[in-house]
Parts: structure tokens; C-alpha cells; sequence
């Protein structure tokens, strides 16, 4: 089971002012620097939380159907909260590529977990092509697409760590950043 992100954020969840504002630096000179610490936090706070935080695309490319898919499971994945599908593909056995109607599945978007199901009177495809990755589904994941759609818990995190960042990152990395992390991961292989 694959995961390639197609399209990226095109936002970061903090902005360069908010985090001036919190480490207490007027300076715009030092706006590539807190860019930089900006994507670098919000990429480890992604993959401690196993989550999105910023829409972006995905196709994931599992090895068969089953009855509720849900693309989670390989942390490097970034594909929960999914917020819709695209579309589904898969090749079949002579191998040419099908698309399934949007029709005969249900994509489940409530909860923390995203999951596609078959729709009832329906049937996944049967005589899928022999690779590995026959299946196809392009997906939105992400909280929204601004930065205020993420979580507030997790964005006042995310400045207290490049605050602390910022003030030498001495001593021993603030616990309550961690924890804020923790209660919002998917905390399914916790």
C-alpha cells in the first residue's frame, strides 16, 4: 500500500507575523528563518499527530478492496482527517485502467478517521490486474485549507515550540507541547 502526495499545502498553519508576535521579534529580516521553522514544525507535529493539518492531495494505491477502506496505518501517510475522494481507479485484468462510479461507494468524512465503504447493492470490481498496487484513489486530506481550519490546541503547540526553538531550545523539549500533540494523534498505535 502506497501514499504519494500529489499536491501539497499551499499554506503553512502559522504565519510568519503570529509567530514575531509570540517570540517577541519585530524584525522582518528573520522571515526566511521562521518560514523554515514553520514547515519544520508543523511536519513533525504532523507526523506525532498522523495527521494533515493543511489540505492537500494524495493518491493512495492499496493492494485489493475490502468492505471499509480507510487509508491509515503507514505514518508517513498524512491522509487523515480525508476529506473527500476524488475518485477510484483500478486496472483491470487485461491491464486497462477503470474508474468507479462515484455511485457504488460512500466516502464517510465524520469522525477522526476517514473511510470509504461500498454502497449498499454495490460491489468492488473483481478481476483486478496481478500488480501490486492495482487501485488508484485520489484523496483530500488535510483540516481545511487555511490556517484557520487547524485545531487552536495545535497551533498555540506549534508557537510554543519554535518560541522555545527560538529562546536556544535548551533543557529538556516543554512536555506540554508533546501532550498537545498526543490528545490530538490518531492514537490508534499508541
Amino acid at each position: 500500500m502506497g501514499y504519494v502526495e500529489t499536491t501539497a499545502p499551499t499554506v503553512e498553519p502559522l504565519t510568519p507575523e503570529e509567530v514575531r508576535d509570540v517570540i517577541k521579534y519585530a524584525d522582518d529580516a528573520e522571515d526566511k528563518r521562521i518560514r523554515s521553522l514553520i514547515k519544520s514544525v508543523r511536519l513533525l507535529c504532523e507526523h506525532e499527530t498522523d495527521c494533515a493539518l493543511i489540505n492537500r492531495t494524495i493518491t493512495w494505491t492499496p493492494s485489493a478492496f475490502c468492505s471499509v477502506m480507510s487509508p491509515v496505518g503507514d505514518s508517513r501517510a498524512r491522509s487523515q482527517p480525508m476529506n473527500s475522494v476524488t475518485s477510484i481507479k483500478y486496472y483491470d485484468s487485461t491491464p486497462t485502467l477503470q474508474t468507479v462510479t462515484a455511485s457504488d461507494y460512500e466516502v464517510v468524512t465524520s469522525g477522526r478517521i476517514g473511510k470509504i465503504m461500498i454502497a449498499d447493492g454495490a460491489s468492488w470490481p473483481t478481476g483486478l490486474d496481478v500488480r501490486a498496487e492495482p487501485i488508484e484513489i485520489l484523496l483530500v486530506a488535510g483540516y481545511g485549507a487555511t490556517s484557520a481550519s487547524v485545531p487552536e490546541p495545535l497551533r498555540v503547540a506549534m508557537l510554543d515550540h519554535i518560541k522555545w526553538i527560538f529562546d536556544g531550545g535548551y533543557g529538556e523539549f516543554p512536555p506540554h507541547i508533546m501532550q498537545v500533540y498526543f490528545n490530538h494523534s490518531l492514537g490508534i498505535y499508541r
